[in-house]
């Protein structure tokens, strides 16, 4: 059974100037009887004629309908519920490419203003007469063109606003820079029946994590300013306010940056001296390069280095990785190494140091120790201090039974131990290997059993 349709015409009349019709056009919106449309469908039905009209093209303007439910904004007691009236819609109709999405910007009559504008008639009789193109035949039986036919017209004028508006769009700063690599890894190593050589074996590593960056010398400021571009870490305006903030020790614009094995470590920056360093950039100047290479000069990301030093002299040692784009490391512990020759007895110390070593060489006490370590509260601070509790009376309600306060224990003044946090640094006397343990004493007073 073939199905039957019905067609609905829509007329358009255009007004460039806002005042002398210039264009008139028809589209056709075709829908299938004894089927129910919701208005989505109905809306895209004349939409999509409205688009068509704009391919063929009977206008150079694509126009939109949009349909809004009034009844849900209608006020409780404006609304009658048994009323015949069901549902209240608002059709909004306008010219997408001079109004924008957000629909006219302004409904009703010109009021004289040149301004584009347009007409939608909708008849019920005959379609596609309007202004411009009246049929002849209507023409002749006289009168205005609505009298002529038995018309039920709907009207709906619009007028349109448009506005320039310099909208921000998208602005941002970028540096394409690989990541700085990872710490290397060092060994020391003493060589057998010589007293001023040794063998240094630096090797790449694998790792990634966040890190302040450490600054050694004046290119290490520009170089990690790049970093902090690149990774999208700062909003310092200008590429001398980053370096400016990276000289400034600790500074709150400046976080951490990320290190990471991105790309193979080409070669190792080696910092030596024979003072004692407060800080590391006290290592300024002092740096060389050492490029390992394997057969027919092939680069590689370890290798070992000679070192000539004095025996029985102290040296400072730190390392930095350089990777294939000159991006540099933090660098690495400081060591510090003595080849030590007594007598003809040879043999190589090193140890780890860290700078508030030296700075406060006063709060270090160092006790040696073998397997086992034994770690307690001193004697006066387990001892209950009678001068403070000798003026207790029986007023003040105590009992023989009850737990003891806390910290009842040890004199009474600032020094002692108790609720107090201690830092406990082991270190291995052979290989110059620490670990720290954080102690926390505390007094809980004494029962009666």
């Amino acid at each position: 059974m073939p199905i039957t349709t019905t067609k609905w015409f829509v007329d358009v009349v255009e007004y460039a100037d806002g005042i002398n019709p210039s264009n008139a056009f028809s589209v056709k919106v075709i829908f299938n009887d004894d089927q129910i449309y919701t208005l989505g469908q109905f809306q895209d039905k004349i939409n999509d004629a409205f688009q068509l009209a704009t391919t063929v093209p009977l206008t150079l303007h694509e126009y939109v309908l949009k349909i809004a439910d009034l009844s849900m904004l209608l006020p409780d007691a404006e609304f009658d519920p048994t009323a015949p009236i069901e549902l209240a819609l608002q059709y909004h109709v306008y010219p997408a490419d001079l109004v924008g999405p957000l629909g006219p910007v302004q409904s009703g009559y010109l009021d004289g203003e040149d301004s584009f504008r347009f007409k939608i008639n909708f008849y019920s009789g005959p379609h596609g007469f309007n202004e411009i193109d009246r049929p002849p035949s209507l023409a002749a039986l006289g009168g205005d063109f609505d009298s002529v036919l038995p018309l039920s017209k709907i009207q709906y004028e619009t007028e349109v606003s448009p506005q320039l508006v310099v909208a921000p769009g998208f602005n941002a700063r970028a540096l394409m820079m690989s990541k700085p690599p990872v710490r290397p890894d060092v060994q020391f190593m003493p060589i057998i029946g010589s007293r001023s050589t040794m063998k240094i074996f630096l090797n790449g590593m694998v790792g990634n994590y966040e890190e302040r960056p450490i600054i050694l010398g004046a290119m290490d400021k520009s170089n990690f300013a790049g970093q902090y571009i690149a990774q999208q870490l700062t909003t310092l305006p200008t590429w001398d306010a980053i370096v400016a903030a990276l000289e400034e020790e600790n500074s709150p614009q400046l976080g951490p940056i990320r290190f990471t094995s991105d790309d193979p470590v080409q070669q190792f920056q080696i910092f030596r001296t024979r003072e004692r360093p407060s800080a590391y950039t006290n290592f300024a100047g002092t740096g060389r390069t050492f490029k390992p290479v394997v057969a027919y000069g092939k680069g590689a990301s370890s290798g070992i280095t000679t070192e000539q030093i004095r025996p029985n002299t102290t040296y400072y040692y730190c390392f930095r990785a350089m990777d294939t784009h000159g991006n540099v490391s933090n660098p690495t512990h400081v060591y510090q190494i003595e080849l030590v020759d007594n007598d003809g007895q040879r043999f190589l110390t090193q140890k780890i140091i860290e700078f508030e070593d030296y700075i406060t060489p006063y709060l270090q006490v160092k006790k040696t120790g073998h397997k086992m370590i034994y770690i307690e509260p001193s004697e006066s601070n387990l001892q209950l201090d009678a001068e403070t509790y000798k003026e207790l009376t029986p007023e003040d309600n105590i009992s023989l039974f009850e737990t003891p306060a806390a910290n009842i224990l040890g004199t009474q003044h600032p020094d002692n131990c108790w609720d107090k946090i201690f830092k406990i640094r082991v270190t291995s006397r052979k290989t110059g290997k620490k670990f720290d343990i954080n102690v926390t004493f505390k007094n809980t007073g004494v029962q009666n059993p």
